[in-house]
């Protein structure tokens, strides 16, 4: 018999498991009795099942743990919900203004404070960034009115601020405004 090392051992273990004949093409009656262990032992490695010889209730130590899927699955209504807290939205062209000094990750302030969760919070309120005195002084929560009269002129709304760069355009705030809650 030819030597299988140019195949992989998955490779060498599926021709074992089938018994295939390397010269006719036919099946043996029995396959070689030497590696007969070792191809059950290698599909079981592949499937992450024990070898034939280990006690019952181990696992292959290299092999992924076999997991139980039928608990994985979430009723429809939670799966939308839970892919919406894990990623949030794509961000609109609109958005590309605001990323040039906000992050969306929390914890990671720029030249402005990370946006990620701001709805529902004080104004000056993101640990590690530093505000103007005049935004801390503020008193503003921000919800989303608050957030699109930011957005159509800091400096009108909190004079002494140091965020000058306005939207304009009531569309645009609307999808910067519709992204940001995604971060929430």
């Amino acid at each position: 018999m030819k030597t299988l090392i140019n195949l992989g051992p998955a490779a060498a273990a599926l021709l074992m498991l089938a018994g295939c004949n390397e010269n006719s093409g036919t099946v043996p009656a029995e396959p070689p009795p030497d590696n007969s262990d070792k191809a059950v032992e290698v599909a079981q490695h592949s499937a992450g099942e024990a070898p034939v010889d280990a006690p019952a209730g181990a696992q292959d130590v290299g092999a992924p743990a076999a997991q139980d899927k039928s608990s994985d699955v979430a009723p429809p209504g939670e799966a939308a919900a839970a892919a919406k807290s894990e990623a949030p939205a794509k961000p609109p062209a609109a958005y590309l203004q605001c990323r040039s000094c906000h992050s969306v990750e929390a914890g990671k302030n720029g030249i402005g404070p990370s946006l990620a969760g701001i709805f529902g919070k004080p104004a000056a309120s993101v640990a590690g960034f530093r505000y103007s005195s005049a935004l801390q002084a503020s008193g503003i929560v921000w919800d989303r009115a608050k957030l699109d009269e930011w957005l159509a002129g800091p400096t009108k709304m909190v004079p002494g601020t140091r965020m000058v760069l306005p939207v304009r355009n009531e569309g645009q705030r609307k999808a910067v405004l519709d992204y940001m809650e995604t971060l929430n």
